[in-house]
């Protein structure tokens, strides 16, 4: 995502992975399937 950015970039120090991950997880649901899958769902 950040790729051709310097490390010293604003952008590259100050975003959150973690808030961002979570927001996007919001919107779907992650169910376990075989052989070390997962089914994704969008929630509605």
């Amino acid at each position: 995502m950040f790729e051709g950015l310097p490390e010293d970039s604003n952008l590259v120090r100050y975003f959150n992975w973690d808030s961002w991950i979570r927001d996007l997880e919001a919107g779907y649901s992650v169910v376990d399937a075989p052989d070390y899958s997962v089914y994704i769902f969008e929630s509605q």
